[in-house]
């Protein structure tokens, strides 16, 4: 089998890749350029519709908007912010954390 065969095979939507995340879960997001937008809103939907909670989100700096405002609101959804940028901004200043921390460290 070749690697674009075993790539094929491993697709799946984002629904599905966000559909074992419960409630009670830490999840680690990449950011800048590589923030995954399509990944959050798929798991602000999933949040939203399993009615999960106690879920923590950490990241460096969140390119875009906040996906995740609406779970944030609700208080399903953490932030714990290692880099605070303008898509976060609030959620820190609210509920959510900052953990000062130099980039270099973050793991990647």
């Amino acid at each position: 089998m070749n690697w674009q065969s075993i790539y094929k095979n491993g697709l799946v939507s984002a629904g599905e890749a966000v559909s074992s995340v419960k409630s009670g879960d830490l999840i680690y997001v990449s950011g800048n350029a590589s923030t995954p937008t399509i990944l959050l809103d798929a798991l602000a939907r999933h949040v939203e519709s399993d009615q999960l909670k106690d879920i923590t989100v950490s990241h460096a700096v969140l390119a875009g908007s906040d996906r995740l405002k609406q779970a944030e609101k609700d208080g399903r959804i953490i932030h714990r912010s290692f880099f605070v940028g303008s898509a976060d901004r609030d959620a820190v200043n609210m509920q959510s954390g900052y953990i000062p921390i130099h980039l270099h460290r973050i793991p990647v």
